[in-house]
């Protein structure tokens, strides 16, 4: 009977390092777990960032080659992010769809006048504005001074014949009222 509580005993202990000798097995397969599921994570974690990054980057770049390549104005590079280039107190408004800037009011087209520049793309005036252009004529290069300057001089010539032509009809209106009446 001795031997059967001695085998009991042996085996009950036995069981008890068993069960010790399990569980740490156990917890150390669940540590060694939870650090590669950690290591995991991170890992994903780090891949989503980088692809977040790489995301954004692309994206950024993308619009950076868009608006470089189709969509430039004159200038551009002086312009705020709303498009206005500010010079010695005078706003120009940058079109990057067309290509051009421009001083003043655009709604009338018989006012404006439209001045090709050297670098490409055009610069519009309205006529009303002529004032404000020559207080920013320092903002241009040399070709383009040239050219402001000689189709502001084309202005000038054309609105001084507009004015000989109304005043020769409003002699000539005069003199047949004077006629008439005679």
């Amino acid at each position: 009977m001795e031997v059967i509580n001695s085998f009991s005993r042996n085996i009950s202990e036995y069981s008890k390092n068993a069960s010790y000798f399990n569980q740490r097995v156990k917890t150390e397969e669940n540590a060694k777990l939870s650090v590669s599921k950690a290591a995991d994570i991170e890992s994903q974690n780090t891949d989503k960032n980088t692809a977040n990054n790489n995301g954004i980057s692309a994206h950024k770049k993308f619009l950076e080659d868009f608006i470089s390549a189709s969509h430039k104005a004159p200038y551009g590079e002086l312009a705020d992010n709303f498009g206005q280039i500010n010079y010695n107190g005078v706003t120009f408004q940058c079109d990057f769809e067309r290509n051009t800037i421009s001083l003043g009011d655009m709604s009338d087209e018989t006012k404006i006048l439209t001045i090709p520049l050297s670098g490409g793309g055009r610069l519009k005036v309205n006529v009303n504005n002529i004032d404000d252009l020559a207080k920013t004529i320092d903002m241009f290069n040399a070709n383009d001074r040239k050219r402001i300057m000689d189709a502001l001089a084309v202005y000038a010539k054309l609105q001084s014949k507009k004015y000989e032509i109304e005043e020769e009809q409003n002699n000539l209106f005069q003199k047949l009222v004077e006629k008439n009446i005679k």
